[in-house]
């Protein structure tokens, strides 16, 4: 049994104008005025929004339900290997009741929960958990919090190229650069990917919990997931503001093992 995931195609573009500032009178007096901020520290992981950033962070193929997993009151679940369908539960909601943004665009559909493995770590800057409330320009919210995903933006050039290999013929290659950003100039930051894995490993099998030494140890079989994936992101300054424009591509392709007890052994 073949399971076959459309092309998700996002396109975004974001404008922010500031407009020009009054000149201010001067008396010769100066003052100061303290104005409490919301913590967003991470040596204060109860705060009410945790950022995690992936702009420097080399680890070997995270997924991104592996990221979160660091921030407090967020539960990511995952229903397998590289690949598998994965949620966010923030403050004991379902996944259904988190908003997930890509930049400031929603993703998926009201009342269902998204699939975090369609969005690879490698074409992000960070991670933004809100628990409960969130900021005013990112939308209305939702019962269990706001997860933004803030894609890569170029701030000097540079270039990445990552090839693995791993147990169960898992194995990636990507690719990604950025230019601009400096002296006023257009930013632009381009990442492409593929990946994928057989998801063959061993696991127990016991059909009959109640009869003790029946239990025997099996393949996984239709596991097997391909993905391929690519990004673009281009911000400018104009005038007294900033434009910002970004596209993402992802498919995905791959079998549905289903559960132990009822496993689909063809292909």
């Amino acid at each position: 049994m073949k399971a076959l995931v459309a092309p998700m195609v996002a396109f975004a573009v974001t404008l922010h104008w500031a407009p020009p500032q009054p000149v201010e009178a001067q008396f010769g007096a100066t003052a100061t005025v303290e104005v409490p901020m919301a913590a967003g520290s991470e040596l204060d992981p109860t705060t009410a929004a945790t950022t995690i950033e992936l702009d420097e962070r080399h680890r070997q193929e995270e997924s991104l339900a592996q990221v979160l997993r660091e921030s407090p009151g967020a539960r990511a679940l995952s229903l397998g290997a590289l690949g598998s369908f994965s949620t966010l539960s923030l403050r004991g909601a379902g996944g259904e009741h988190t908003r997930v943004l890509f930049d400031t665009m929603p993703l998926g559909r009201a009342g269902e929960a998204f699939d975090l493995s369609t969005i690879p770590v490698s074409t992000l800057d960070r991670v933004e958990v809100y628990r409960g409330g969130a900021p005013v320009r990112l939308g209305a919210g939702a019962v269990g919090g706001v997860l933004r995903l803030v894609p890569r933006v170029g701030e000097r050039e540079r270039g990445e190229v990552g090839v693995s290999y791993g147990s169960f013929d898992t194995r990636a290659a990507r690719i990604s650069g950025s230019s601009g950003g400096l002296d006023g100039r257009p930013s632009i930051t381009t990442a492409a990917g593929i990946d994928g894995t057989d998801g063959d490993f061993l696991y127990e099998e016991d059909l009959t919990p109640l009869t003790p030494g029946d239990e025997r140890e099996v393949r996984r079989q239709n596991g097997e997931v391909d993905r391929g994936y690519g990004l673009a992101h281009l911000r400018a300054d104009v005038g007294g503001g900033t434009i910002a424009a970004t596209g993402f591509g992802f498919g995905r392709t791959g079998g549905v093992p289903g559960p132990a007890a009822q496993p689909t052994r063809a292909t």
